[in-house]
């Protein structure tokens, strides 16, 4: 399964949570500030999920290289 981060990012190693609300229109994100605050609170948790999830991947990548030398 491939992250949201990682299909929105393909150019560069990592991108971080605050970098994926670039990917969104200023009004968007205003509204659901404002009328789906719930919505908007549920996204940021997957996000920093999806985040969280990233770091660890790359950990153990990097941890599996250095068992291999």
């Amino acid at each position: 399964m491939v992250s949201i981060l990682t299909m929105l990012n393909k150019e560069n190693d990592k991108l971080e949570a605050s970098e994926y609300f670039n990917h969104f229109d200023e009004e968007i994100l205003i509204e659901m500030a404002c009328n789906h605050p719930k919505a908007l609170q549920k996204m940021c948790s997957l996000i920093s999920l999806d985040v969280q999830l990233d770091k660890e991947s790359y950990d153990k990548n990097i941890s599996d290289r250095r068992e291999v030398c």
